[in-house]
């Protein structure tokens, strides 16, 4: 199968994110809360590039080696292919089939406006946007991202706990934050089974378009009930995708800069800096990413000359996948345009 078999009728510029309607007021807080988050993120890098040891990180990245990143670059674009079968999987447990490899090109170039839009819903955008027309319902597109992304991080957090757990003697700081992320991410559901104890009298007061929303979210959610295996799959899928990016970290350190850390450690430092990195207070978590896998590595005693070495890799390689979803992207548009030429051309 070739990038021929895409229907490019689809292709096209996804959903922009301006809301021209808005208010003077909410756009001005708008405005200054991305400012904040820039401000921020600058803050964070500046004080991650004072405390290094600059001449021994640049020792450290020579030593690493263009064998040992072209593993981490190679396991980096098959994590993207992975995440696209995960994302076929869920739509279709919604009765919605998409091809791998299409779905694999939507995904390239959502990870182009992932990194470089303010926030990851740029991407998520995309993606909902290129599988609406599906044949059932805008809301199945819109579940299946939200859902990939639900199980992604609960899968991460998981992990991370169970990691923290067995690391926890000596480590207290590791389970307590570990334990609080399962919380968070575990009273979503926990909310979701309770919706039916509401009071009449309460639901009765809520709008018609938010009980119709919840009613649609309902049935699309006894989807995944009714189909138990794929269910377990995606969740199996995703244990498989962040035990292979924890891999290519741990191959880096280890055998890139000659570090004594386990898997366990480095999952359960990537789990509390992922989790860290989603909280909305940077700039595609710019700073905060960083600074959170620096410091819990230093608790393993992994000096910050050494631990920057993979993060430094992680965002050029992230760069370089985005460019090739930017290429994409570039690719759809031009198919658009031409289409839409040859349609008019047609009529005249």
């Amino acid at each position: 199968m070739s990038y021929d078999d895409l229907d490019s009728s689809e292709a096209g510029p996804s959903p922009s994110c301006d809301n021209d309607g808005g208010s003077p007021k909410k756009s001005s807080i708008a405005r200054i809360l991305f400012a904040a988050k820039i401000a921020i993120g600058l803050t964070l890098c500046a004080v991650i590039v004072a405390k290094i040891d600059w001449q021994a990180a640049s020792s450290s990245l020579a030593e690493t080696g263009a064998g040992l990143v072209a593993v981490m670059f190679g396991i980096l674009v098959a994590l993207v292919f992975l995440s696209a079968y995960k994302w076929r999987l869920l739509l279709s447990i919604h009765g919605i089939e998409y091809s791998t490899l299409r779905l694999s090109r939507y995904y390239f170039v959502a990870l182009f406006f992932n990194n470089f839009l303010p926030t990851s819903i740029g991407g998520d955008g995309y993606r909902i946007y290129k599988t609406m027309h599906n044949g059932r319902s805008r809301a199945s597109a819109v579940i299946a991202v939200a859902m990939e992304r639900l199980t992604g991080l609960g899968t991460l957090v998981a992990l991370g706990v169970a990691s923290a757990a067995l690391l926890a003697v000596g480590k207290p700081v590791m389970l307590a934050i570990g334990v609080v992320a399962a919380a968070c991410i575990g009273a979503a559901p926990i909310a979701w089974r309770m919706r039916s104890a509401l009071p009449a009298r309460f639901l009765a007061a809520v709008p018609e378009k938010v009980r119709s929303l919840v009613r649609t979210v309902a049935e699309h959610i006894d989807d995944y009930v009714r189909q138990p295996s794929r269910s377990i799959a995606v969740i199996l899928i995703s244990i498989v995708f962040h035990v292979g990016l924890a891999f290519a970290f741990y191959v880096l350190l280890r055998y890139g800069t000659d570090q004594e850390i386990s898997m366990l450690q480095v999952i359960a430092v990537l789990a509390v800096t992922t989790f860290a990195a989603v909280l909305p207070i940077s700039f595609n978590g710019l700073g905060v990413y960083e600074g959170t896998f620096i410091y819990l590595l230093a608790q393993y005693g992994v000096p910050p000359d050494v631990s920057i070495v993979p993060m430094i890799l992680n965002r050029g390689l992230l760069i370089a996948l985005s460019l090739v979803g930017a290429g994409l992207y570039l690719l759809d548009t031009a198919s658009t345009v031409a289409g839409r030429a040859a349609s008019a051309d047609v009529v005249r």
